[in-house]
């Protein structure tokens, strides 16, 4: 039961890439808790990469799992 969110700051753009389980993407699909956190891009239901327009906020990570 793991979900892996990373973001890499490069030059203008922030990178995000958030990874899910398979035993869990059930219940927290990737792709959505990606697009949750602003990201624009896209994957599969247990991985999705893509950037984010602004700084991600840990502390609305945990609210929105």
């Amino acid at each position: 039961n793991s979900i892996v969110v990373v973001t890499v700051k490069n030059e203008n753009k922030i990178i995000l890439i958030v990874a899910v389980s398979k035993d869990i993407i059930n219940k927290i699909n990737a792709v959505d808790l990606f697009k949750k956190l602003g990201g624009k891009g896209g994957g599969a239901p247990s991985f999705a990469m893509g950037s984010v327009d602004a700084a991600i906020d840990f502390d609305n990570i945990k609210s929105n799992i």
